[in-house]
């Protein structure tokens, strides 16, 4: 049945360039009919039950999409009017909703969503693929909105949470397969035609999710389990799809300022407090994308404090909500986030970027463990703590690196270590003893190396007898 619709796509759009387009609609129409006629006669029969449903949601998928080629589809295009199509689009995705329901199947209704969602996300790829002239505008993507609306209804109605997850896919990536040409032709942070109408789509949809979050009722853990997959899929798709397409010059700290508000005022209505994992989550997304904005305003950081912001909201989700995946998932995340950051923005320029990390790594390894002493359940999560705690002190010496001049790092190296060395003691946490002395052995070797062969003066004081002195002090 996939095969047959996605072959009925092509055949719309490619194909049979002799036909009028109203014999294409026709013959469209007539293959959903062929499909969900014979799927509603022999739902019935329990011999035939399966192929029947695989039918019903193909002929009801294809059926939308017809309903959307008779516009959106210039080889197939019977109605000038887009308002027009668009109302004929919900009349029938509302029929879709109404039949799929009465079966009671997360498959069928599923099968039917999943295809219309296939099929549009096929004709925008092929359109926007034939050059700028064959290009859709932002408003052919009023169907993935359509859709989106109807799965929601549904989700909302049937507490299908599952389904939500792969709608919630389907959007957000039938949006980026639509934009992708586009950014490519333009180029990165340029401004195109439809980029107005590209952001509201894409507030619409996190809004659309967000409240279908919110506004649910969880009966059982697992329920909520998904929906907490939901939600962070949800805002993590809405932030990396809007920094894709981002235009020059970027404000990102108004964009992750304005969202994270958001998301903490959801966390505080009624419908999210009746429900302690919804309340944290949220809560906690806010707060992190608060804190997130800041950096962006006063180091002009890159997408790496996006990956940072995730990693935290996984991980204090993942103790917030008890969930040992979720903690897990934000401490590996925060390994490679801490990676990227490395490797790819070692510039002087970033040090509060470094700072920001090394403190999150250094209270994820070191007060989180304290605070809620049954997060190390396994080996596993012993050595993702004393990894973060490593790499917490390597992104402070470099933090501390970008932001002195070069022959003061040793003094700032010598003032860091003094301080794991204290914080060690008050602890007793000796994984931070031996970064010290790791860190003292380090900054030992750039005294000699580097300040010792300094000559120029500083008030009439060598910087080599200062800054050496105040090592051998802090020593």
């Amino acid at each position: 049945v996939t095969l047959l619709v996605i072959g009925m796509t092509f055949l719309l759009m490619t194909q049979w360039h002799r036909f009028s387009p109203g014999l294409k609609v026709t013959i469209g129409f007539l293959t959903a009919a062929l499909m969900l006629v014979p799927g509603i006669i022999f739902e019935k029969r329990e011999r035939w039950r399966i192929l029947s449903r695989a039918g019903i949601g193909g002929g009801w998928a294809l059926a939308f999409f017809v309903t959307y080629a008779m516009h959106h589809i210039a080889a197939s295009r019977i109605i000038a009017s887009e308002s027009v199509d668009l109302v004929l689009m919900l009349i029938v995705a509302a029929a879709m909703v109404a039949h799929t329901l009465k079966y009671r199947s997360q498959v069928v209704t599923g099968l039917a969503f999943i295809l219309a969602f296939t099929t549009v996300t096929i004709s925008n790829v092929t359109a926007n693929s034939l050059g700028p002239s064959s290009s859709l505008t932002a408003y052919s993507l009023g169907a993935s909105a359509i859709l989106a609306l109807g799965l929601v209804a549904i989700v909302w109605r049937m507490g299908w949470y599952e389904l939500e997850i792969f709608g919630i896919l389907a959007t957000f990536l039938n949006h980026y397969y639509w934009l992708r040409p586009i950014i490519a032709r333009v180029g990165m942070h340029h401004y195109f035609e439809e980029y107005a109408a590209s952001s509201a789509l894409l507030i619409f949809y996190w809004l659309l999710f967000r409240v279908s979050y919110v506004m649910r009722k969880v009966k059982e853990p697992g329920e909520e389990r998904i929906s907490t997959v939901a939600a962070l899929l949800n805002v993590g798709l809405f932030l990396g799809i809007m920094g894709y397409q981002a235009v020059h010059p970027p404000h990102p700290f108004w964009f992750f300022f304005t969202v994270g508000a958001v998301e903490l005022a959801f966390g505080q209505l009624p419908w999210a407090r009746r429900r302690h994992a919804a309340f944290v989550l949220l809560t906690t997304l806010g707060a992190v994308l608060l804190v997130t904005a800041f950096p962006y305003k006063f180091s002009g950081a890159s997408l790496s404090l996006v990956w940072l912001a995730d990693a935290e909201a996984f991980f204090l989700a993942g103790i917030f909500l008890h969930e040992t995946v979720f903690r897990r998932l934000g401490l590996l995340a925060g390994l490679l986030t801490a990676s990227q950051i490395l490797v790819a923005i070692a510039l002087p320029h970033l040090g509060l970027v470094y700072g920001v990390a090394a403190l999150a790594f250094y209270l994820n390894a070191q007060f989180a463990p304290r605070r809620w002493p049954g997060l190390n359940q396994s080996r596993f999560d012993e050595i993702c703590q004393q990894v973060t705690s490593y790499l917490a002190t390597v992104l402070a010496a470099f933090g501390l690196w970008a932001a002195t001049p070069e022959k003061w790092t040793v003094v700032a190296w010598a003032g860091l270590i003094l301080a794991l060395i204290w914080t060690s003691a008050r602890l007793k946490a000796q994984d931070l003893a031996l970064q010290a002395h790791l860190l003292l052995f380090l900054t030992f070797i750039a005294t000699i190396g580097i300040n010792l062969a300094t000559k120029p003066l500083h008030h009439h004081l060598g910087v080599r007898l200062i800054t050496d002195g105040e090592v051998a002090a802090l020593f």
